[in-house]
């Protein structure tokens, strides 16, 4: 055997080593990204500074190499409409739902962003994406005094044990009404049992009228699917050291989990 073929012998068997390892690169990223069939998301509620609230709020979808038929449902509101959008392979969609948020100088709409409206701080306004092929979703707050983007991450995204982080060098600014950090869950199954455990020194409040957890304390809520709950700092407070980083939250079943500040 002459040298040059053993050279060639060993470099077809490296490229071969290195095309396996891409491959196995792609298929761990994809596992990992927000490329899904199926997505759970909870609108939070964003402050009314510019008179516009958390609006424009819209649902970004986006296809990959495949159509796709996408159904936006509210399981845990009857009164809510299904939408049903169809998407052509490599395409995009936009659902606009400004209409279902409160802002200032329309208030009094409570059917999406989740905030304090009940007693027991539960909602019904969990969103549920579902596609018959993989999609992106994301969901865009586009307005000049606070835009922002929400990437909705799948099945990635739902677990059953999280730890919140949050900012801890700046207070939040004070606006009428209030802005406000908060930790917004939403359950995919019924019933699902959900733990928050606040850290040592750290207090927290729900509901409205507003309810109290006392520093380091537990609160315990049961929601069903589609069920949305929202935790939020001592009386809404923007202190820095108010906020509710490193609250421990378990769940029985799998939950959606996002954080505001």
């Amino acid at each position: 055997m002459t040298r040059l073929v053993k050279y060639k012998k060993v470099a077809v068997k490296y490229l071969i080593r290195i095309v396996l390892m891409i491959g196995l690169v792609g298929i761990s990223i994809q596992s990992f990204s927000q490329i899904d069939d199926e997505f759970w998301f909870v609108v939070p509620e964003l402050s009314h500074r510019g008179n516009t609230g958390g609006t424009p709020g819209t649902l970004r979808l986006a296809t990959m190499e495949l159509d796709a038929t996408v159904t936006v449902s509210m399981p845990a509101n009857p009164a809510f409409t299904d939408i049903i959008v169809n998407i052509a392979a490599n395409s995009s969609a936009a659902v606009d739902l400004s209409n279902m948020i409160d802002v200032a100088a329309s208030p009094g709409i409570t059917g999406l962003e989740n905030k304090a409206l009940t007693a027991d701080g539960i909602n019904n306004f969990g969103l549920h994406i579902t596609a018959t092929n993989m999609i992106t979703a994301y969901w865009e707050i586009n307005y000049t005094a606070g835009s922002d983007l929400w990437t909705l991450k799948g099945s990635n995204g739902l677990g059953t044990e999280f730890y919140t982080p949050f900012q801890n060098s700046t207070f939040t600014f004070p606006l009428v009404p209030q802005a406000y950090s908060a930790i917004d869950v939403v359950a995919t199954q019924s019933p699902t049992i959900i733990t928050f455990d606040l850290p040592p020194g750290v207090a927290a409040s729900y509901g409205s009228p507003v309810q109290n957890v006392g520093a380091g304390g537990t609160h315990v809520v049961s929601l069903d699917q589609g069920e949305t709950f929202s935790l939020f700092p001592i009386g809404l407070s923007g202190a820095i050291g108010d906020r509710l980083a490193g609250t421990k939250i378990t769940s029985d079943a799998p939950i959606a989990v996002s954080v505001k500040d």
